[in-house]
């Protein structure tokens, strides 16, 4: 959606960059509906603010990169360059956000260079910069390697005057352990390809972890049998993320045949273990009959402990399972899809928005449903637009400077 694409986007636009003045209701119509009639004057009004937003430094765009450069942390850089790379409008913006981000990057290694290579440094490198700066935590993390080899050889050198106590440690734990490492930090930075190198040795020496680490990327090559080696491995030493890629393997039938119940059974052990994600899936397999006859009471039991720690699909789920049972309609659908809704998921603000529109699981509310609707909008969800301009005509001035007082508030604290 462009900046001149409607009405409605020029007036939140507006709201967005801190306007002094709300619009009136009748720029949220459309430019031929009568209200337009009554309206040029706020219209030429909105229509010079945005061409002085799209001018120089007072832009919106220049004005979110400024507000970026303002405060002192690198993830928001980082999260600002994923959500517009494939945005050409904001491709003269990009280079110097990137800039801006490596030399952050830079500044925080050089600080790193100086502190003693230990474990709990890399920690902290880890919490703090693994998302922006993945490059940088892996040299560290191999200066921390590198230290604990010189400290092992050390270590070796004293007991081999001790056999007795030498014999003790396999000479190969050393080295496996330092694959292990690498193992867990390259796949977590995504460089599949040192993960591989790293992960296979743990793999085959019986680390679950690694075993699972492996199963996914041979998964992502497409080699599935292997995949379900691996997979299968992890899973019997019960590692829940083994068990639950091991489930959708037998569910999809990769790597051999298509076992639905036996993929029941592991999605149910490592949602056991309180992974959402595998409880989401066993909700999922309940509610399908696979494996098992449909029961929409345990796939609701599922979804809700997956919920509960935040899953937005599973909220989802929940809600929509809830919609479709009429006794089940005492406001917690809407309580579901509010809280994915404000997790930043345009699927459930579309969904709550048609809630609140159409007197769904409570009373209708227009002005929530406003609200809800230009959210989504906001949010790149285009099919709000028409909604949202419609429902603007059925506000009056008042409703309209609440709702979008809420809009600009909710908006500024959607995860990016």
């Amino acid at each position: 959606m462009t900046l001149r694409s409607a009405p409605l986007a020029i007036s939140i636009l507006a709201l967005l960059a801190g306007c002094s003045s709300l619009p009136d209701r009748q720029i949220l119509v459309d430019r031929s509906s009568d209200l337009l009639s009554r309206s040029g004057e706020v219209i030429s009004s909105q229509t010079q603010r945005l061409s002085e937003l799209t001018a120089g430094k007072s832009s919106q765009r220049e004005a979110e990169v400024e507000a970026l450069f303002d405060q002192p942390y690198i993830d928001p850089l980082t999260r600002y360059l994923d959500q517009h790379e494939d945005d050409r409008r904001y491709a003269r913006y990009l280079d110097k956000v990137a800039a801006e981000r490596e030399r952050r990057c830079a500044e925080i290694a050089q600080q790193y260079r100086s502190r003693a290579a230990t474990a709990e440094n890399l920690s902290r490198y880890r919490r703090g910069y693994l998302l922006s700066c993945p490059d940088d935590v892996s040299a560290f993390a191999e200066r921390v390697e590198q230290a604990r080899s010189v400290e092992r050889q050390a270590n070796q050198t004293a007991r081999q005057a001790e056999p007795e106590a030498a014999s003790e440690v396999p000479l190969d734990e050393a080295v496996s352990r330092r694959q292990v490492n690498n193992c867990y930090l390259y796949f977590t930075i995504r460089n599949l390809q040192r993960a591989r190198d790293n992960c296979k040795q743990p793999a085959t020496a019986g680390d679950a972890k690694a075993q699972h680490h492996m199963a996914s990327l041979t998964r992502s090559e497409q080699n599935f049998a292997s995949a379900r080696q691996w997979a299968q491995r992890s899973a019997q030493q019960g590692y829940a993320p083994g068990q639950l890629l091991y489930a959708e393997l037998l569910q999809n039938a990769q790597g051999g045949d298509r076992d639905a119940e036996s993929a029941l059974q592991w999605l149910q052990a490592a949602a056991a273990q309180g992974l959402p994600a595998a409880q989401y899936a066993a909700g999922r397999a309940w509610q399908q009959g696979l494996g098992t006859t449909p029961d929409q009471a345990r796939s609701r039991s599922f979804w809700q402990q997956a919920a509960e720690q935040g899953h937005v699909d599973a909220q989802l789920a929940l809600a929509e399972s809830l919609l479709d049972n009429p006794g089940t309609q005492t406001g917690a659908a809407r309580s579901w899809l509010t809280r994915a809704a404000r997790q930043g998921s345009t699927r459930a603000q579309m969904r709550l928005a048609e809630c609140y529109a159409q007197g769904l699981d409570g009373s209708a509310d227009p002005e929530q449903a406003y609200i809800w609707y230009s959210l989504a909008l906001l949010g790149g969800e285009s099919a709000a637009q028409a909604p949202a301009e419609q429902l603007a005509t059925q506000l009056n001035s008042e409703q309209l400077v609440s709702a979008q007082s809420r809009i600009r508030a909710d908006h500024s604290q959607m995860p990016r």
